[in-house]
């Protein structure tokens, strides 16, 4: 299953050890989604810690262990799911002449997002995952969910601290996360069972929707985007054929 999380103390104001107690307390509260290990990934000078809690499944090795950074440095990832299509990624970026280390989904996805770039990267992903994506060159964090929204990812912005993690308990663990109650999400819950996204039951706490990334910089507002559509395929003509890979 694992559990991902991280926080972006933009204005640099928190030390590395601030850093990296907050990102242990969000990493722990998220143990049972990833007993088998566990570690946190800084980069300090930015203000950036990046956590993970592993469930080993697909390669078992140390070499898939969490936060993974690219052989150059200018890359991270934290990434939960699966990525059923890896091994045909990882082909096709050798054959082109890029180095795709180890055997697991998570190197075959930070290769592809760093050779491809997110936007091109995403359509090609076939799996279930939630995953954060950090550019060090750019100051650029991504955050990126799967076509259904099987795994889940909440995030928040409290002036300049952004935090995300895979549950709503690894969230309160920092100092800035919001307590209060929303009340349009509470009605929902109530309504139908639930709080649809991008809602969340605390004000100033968001789901990622399903299909969709979002992109962090510095003195920027979060955007949005949706790399696919449901809904769109589903209205298509109804004598319309749809190909193998569509459906």
């Amino acid at each position: 299953m694992c559990g991902i999380a991280g926080l972006w103390n933009q204005h640099g104001g928190e030390t590395a050890d601030s850093l990296r107690q907050i990102a242990t307390r969000m990493a722990d509260s998220l143990r049972h989604r990833g007993p088998d290990g566990g570690a946190i990934w800084l980069d300090d000078t930015a203000g950036l810690a990046l956590a993970h809690r592993r469930l080993a499944i697909i390669d078992l090795s140390a070499a898939a262990n969490q936060p993974m950074v690219s052989a150059d440095g200018r890359t991270a990832i934290v990434f939960n799911g699966e990525i059923y299509n890896y091994a045909a990624l990882a082909e096709a970026l050798r054959a082109a002449g890029h180095a795709v280390p180890g055997n697991g989904d998570t190197a075959a996805l930070l290769a592809a997002l760093s050779v491809w770039g997110v936007a091109a990267t995403l359509p090609r992903l076939s799996g279930i995952f939630a995953f954060a994506f950090w550019e060090r060159e750019t100051q650029t964090l991504t955050l990126a969910r799967d076509h259904l929204g099987v795994k889940p990812l909440y995030w928040s912005q409290r002036g300049q601290d952004f935090f995300f993690a895979s549950e709503l308990r690894a969230l309160l663990q920092h100092p800035a996360c919001p307590h209060a109650i929303n009340p349009m999400a509470l009605g929902a819950y109530f309504r139908s069972g639930n709080v649809p996204a991008p809602h969340c039951i605390f004000s100033g706490i968001q789901k990622l929707p399903p299909a969709s990334y979002l992109t962090c910089r510095v003195g920027e507002e979060p955007e949005l985007t949706r790399y696919w559509d449901l809904t769109a395929l589903a209205l298509q003509p109804p004598d319309m054929t749809l190909s193998y890979e569509q459906a």
